[in-house]
Protein backbone atom coordinates (compact mmCIF):
# COMPACT_ATOMS: atom_id res chain seq x y z
CA UNK A 1 0.00 0.00 0.00
CA UNK A 2 1.38 3.38 -0.87
CA UNK A 3 0.64 6.44 0.76
CA UNK A 4 -1.80 9.42 -0.79
CA UNK A 5 -1.49 12.73 0.14
CA UNK A 6 -3.76 15.17 0.56
CA UNK A 7 -3.98 18.91 2.42
CA UNK A 8 -5.85 19.16 5.58
CA UNK A 9 -9.28 20.49 6.29
CA UNK A 10 -10.83 20.68 9.32
CA UNK A 11 -10.02 21.65 13.08
CA UNK A 12 -6.38 21.03 12.32
CA UNK A 13 -3.65 23.74 11.94
CA UNK A 14 -3.03 24.90 8.16
CA UNK A 15 0.75 24.12 8.15
CA UNK A 16 -0.50 20.57 9.02
CA UNK A 17 -0.28 17.33 6.31
CA UNK A 18 -2.41 14.54 6.30
CA UNK A 19 -0.98 11.55 4.60
CA UNK A 20 -3.66 9.14 3.57
CA UNK A 21 -3.06 5.82 2.55
CA UNK A 22 -5.67 3.45 0.13
CA UNK A 23 -6.56 0.22 0.42
CA UNK A 24 -5.07 -0.04 -3.41
CA UNK A 25 -3.13 2.87 -4.92
CA UNK A 26 -2.49 3.49 -8.73
CA UNK A 27 1.10 4.53 -7.44
CA UNK A 28 3.56 2.06 -5.70
CA UNK A 29 0.63 -0.31 -5.18
CA UNK A 30 0.64 -3.00 -2.79
CA UNK A 31 -2.23 -5.36 -1.63
CA UNK A 32 -4.07 -5.11 1.57
CA UNK A 33 -4.47 -8.19 4.48
CA UNK A 34 -2.09 -10.63 4.64
CA UNK A 35 -0.32 -10.45 1.01
CA UNK A 36 1.08 -6.77 2.37
CA UNK A 37 4.35 -8.71 4.12
CA UNK A 38 5.33 -9.57 0.41
CA UNK A 39 5.23 -6.17 -0.71
CA UNK A 40 7.90 -4.25 -2.74
CA UNK A 41 9.28 -1.67 -0.88
CA UNK A 42 9.71 2.19 -2.66
CA UNK A 43 12.75 3.73 -1.65
CA UNK A 44 13.12 6.11 -4.52
CA UNK A 45 11.46 9.05 -6.00
CA UNK A 46 8.72 7.62 -8.53
CA UNK A 47 9.72 4.23 -7.00
CA UNK A 48 12.67 3.53 -9.71
CA UNK A 49 15.95 5.05 -10.38
CA UNK A 50 14.57 5.53 -13.78
CA UNK A 51 11.64 7.58 -12.03
CA UNK A 52 8.94 6.22 -14.48
CA UNK A 53 6.50 5.65 -11.47
CA UNK A 54 5.92 2.07 -12.71
CA UNK A 55 5.86 -0.44 -9.91
CA UNK A 56 6.76 -3.72 -12.01
CA UNK A 57 6.20 -5.75 -8.73
CA UNK A 58 2.32 -5.17 -8.19
CA UNK A 59 1.10 -8.28 -9.79
CA UNK A 60 -2.63 -7.27 -8.87
CA UNK A 61 -3.91 -4.30 -10.04
CA UNK A 62 -5.87 -3.15 -12.96
CA UNK A 63 -9.17 -1.15 -13.75
CA UNK A 64 -11.04 -3.99 -12.05
CA UNK A 65 -9.46 -3.63 -8.84
CA UNK A 66 -9.71 0.51 -9.02
CA UNK A 67 -13.64 -0.16 -9.49
CA UNK A 68 -14.12 -2.06 -6.11
CA UNK A 69 -15.90 -0.45 -3.20
CA UNK A 70 -13.35 -1.29 -1.68
CA UNK A 71 -10.68 0.74 -3.03
CA UNK A 72 -10.42 3.94 -1.13
CA UNK A 73 -8.42 5.68 2.14
CA UNK A 74 -7.09 3.35 4.07
CA UNK A 75 -5.77 5.66 7.37
CA UNK A 76 -5.31 9.51 7.72
CA UNK A 77 -2.50 10.42 9.78
CA UNK A 78 -1.94 13.87 10.81
CA UNK A 79 1.61 15.79 10.48
CA UNK A 80 3.57 18.85 11.13
CA UNK A 81 3.65 20.72 8.23
CA UNK A 82 3.31 20.31 4.37
CA UNK A 83 4.53 17.70 2.13
CA UNK A 84 6.15 17.78 -0.96
CA UNK A 85 8.76 15.26 -0.37
CA UNK A 86 7.38 11.22 -1.61
CA UNK A 87 7.04 9.51 1.27
CA UNK A 88 9.16 6.29 1.25
CA UNK A 89 7.84 2.54 1.88
CA UNK A 90 10.30 0.73 3.77
CA UNK A 91 9.09 -2.56 5.14
CA UNK A 92 6.66 -1.80 7.28
CA UNK A 93 7.30 1.69 7.79
CA UNK A 94 6.39 4.76 5.74
CA UNK A 95 9.05 7.32 5.87
CA UNK A 96 7.46 10.98 5.64
CA UNK A 97 9.41 14.19 5.96
CA UNK A 98 7.43 17.79 5.84
CA UNK A 99 8.25 21.22 5.10
CA UNK A 100 8.55 22.09 8.83
CA UNK A 101 11.55 19.45 9.09
CA UNK A 102 9.97 16.83 10.93
CA UNK A 103 10.74 13.32 9.99
CA UNK A 104 7.81 10.81 10.54
CA UNK A 105 8.03 6.78 10.61
CA UNK A 106 4.08 5.62 10.37
CA UNK A 107 2.96 2.04 10.62
CA UNK A 108 2.45 1.26 6.90
CA UNK A 109 -0.74 -0.88 7.56
CA UNK A 110 -2.10 0.92 10.79
CA UNK A 111 -1.26 4.70 10.06
CA UNK A 112 0.21 5.13 14.18
CA UNK A 113 3.11 7.41 14.44
CA UNK A 114 5.73 4.65 15.59
CA UNK A 115 8.98 7.80 15.18
CA UNK A 116 9.12 11.16 15.39
CA UNK A 117 12.19 13.41 14.65
CA UNK A 118 12.21 17.15 14.28
CA UNK A 119 14.97 18.85 12.80
CA UNK A 120 15.50 22.16 13.44
CA UNK A 121 13.51 25.55 12.70
CA UNK A 122 12.15 25.42 9.06
CA UNK A 123 12.99 28.76 7.14
CA UNK A 124 10.27 31.43 6.42
CA UNK A 125 10.08 31.84 2.83
CA UNK A 126 8.69 35.34 3.22
CA UNK A 127 12.31 36.17 4.20
CA UNK A 128 13.23 36.49 0.50
CA UNK A 129 9.45 37.78 -0.31
CA UNK A 130 9.08 33.74 -1.52
CA UNK A 131 5.54 32.81 -1.92
CA UNK A 132 6.41 29.15 -2.56
CA UNK A 133 6.96 26.08 -1.60
CA UNK A 134 4.28 27.39 0.97
CA UNK A 135 5.37 29.67 4.44
CA UNK A 136 7.95 27.11 5.81
CA UNK A 137 10.85 25.51 3.28
CA UNK A 138 12.66 22.33 5.53
CA UNK A 139 12.54 19.17 3.90
CA UNK A 140 11.63 19.51 0.07
CA UNK A 141 13.68 16.60 -1.38
CA UNK A 142 12.81 12.79 -1.31
CA UNK A 143 14.91 10.71 1.05
CA UNK A 144 17.17 8.69 0.12
CA UNK A 145 17.58 5.11 1.25
CA UNK A 146 20.46 2.60 1.67
CA UNK A 147 19.79 -0.74 2.21
CA UNK A 148 22.68 -1.85 3.41
CA UNK A 149 22.35 -0.09 6.92
CA UNK A 150 18.72 0.55 7.16
CA UNK A 151 19.87 4.36 7.16
CA UNK A 152 17.40 7.11 5.40
CA UNK A 153 19.24 10.50 4.86
CA UNK A 154 17.23 13.59 4.93
CA UNK A 155 17.71 17.27 3.72
CA UNK A 156 16.64 20.07 5.55
CA UNK A 157 16.85 23.79 5.08
CA UNK A 158 17.10 25.38 9.21
CA UNK A 159 16.69 29.06 10.10
CA UNK A 160 19.36 28.81 12.71
CA UNK A 161 21.97 31.71 10.77
CA UNK A 162 22.94 34.64 12.32
CA UNK A 163 19.89 36.14 10.53
CA UNK A 164 16.55 34.79 8.21
CA UNK A 165 18.73 35.67 5.49
CA UNK A 166 21.28 33.03 5.98
CA UNK A 167 19.63 29.27 6.53
CA UNK A 168 22.18 26.43 7.17
CA UNK A 169 21.43 23.54 4.95
CA UNK A 170 21.76 19.24 6.83
CA UNK A 171 22.12 15.84 6.01
CA UNK A 172 20.42 13.73 9.03
CA UNK A 173 21.31 9.86 8.62
CA UNK A 174 18.49 7.96 10.74
CA UNK A 175 17.46 4.68 11.19
CA UNK A 176 14.47 3.62 8.91
CA UNK A 177 12.49 2.07 11.92
CA UNK A 178 13.07 3.84 14.84
CA UNK A 179 14.54 7.16 13.54
CA UNK A 180 17.52 7.20 15.96
CA UNK A 181 20.49 9.65 14.47
CA UNK A 182 23.58 7.47 13.35
CA UNK A 183 26.47 8.92 14.73
CA UNK A 184 28.55 11.80 13.41
CA UNK A 185 25.37 13.36 11.49
CA UNK A 186 24.05 15.99 11.02
CA UNK A 187 26.68 16.74 8.47
CA UNK A 188 28.04 19.62 6.74
CA UNK A 189 30.73 20.57 4.43
CA UNK A 190 31.57 24.05 6.10
CA UNK A 191 28.47 25.22 5.17
CA UNK A 192 27.82 23.16 2.12
CA UNK A 193 26.42 19.77 1.31
CA UNK A 194 25.99 18.51 -2.09
CA UNK A 195 23.44 16.93 -3.99
CA UNK A 196 22.72 15.31 -7.10
CA UNK A 197 20.23 16.45 -9.78
CA UNK A 198 17.96 14.96 -12.52
CA UNK A 199 20.33 15.50 -14.96
CA UNK A 200 22.78 14.02 -13.50
CA UNK A 201 24.74 17.42 -12.42
CA UNK A 202 26.65 17.75 -8.36
CA UNK A 203 25.09 21.14 -6.98
CA UNK A 204 26.64 22.19 -3.80
CA UNK A 205 24.06 24.12 -1.51
CA UNK A 206 24.60 26.55 1.18
CA UNK A 207 24.80 30.38 1.86
CA UNK A 208 26.39 32.47 -1.00
CA UNK A 209 29.58 33.57 1.88
CA UNK A 210 30.67 30.02 2.19
CA UNK A 211 31.69 29.84 -1.17
CA UNK A 212 34.01 32.61 -0.93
Amino acid sequence: MAPRLTPNHGRQQPNQQTVRQGRRSTRRPHPAGPAAAARADVTTVSVTTERTAWDRNEPGLGPDEVAKSDFGVRFSTPLDGQVFAQPLVIGPTVVVATETNHGYGINANTGKITWHREMGPAWPSAAIGCSGPGPNVGTTSTPGYDPATGTVYLTSKVNDGPDDKHPHYYVHAVDAQSGAERSGWPATDQGRIYVGTKDHRPVALGRPSAFA
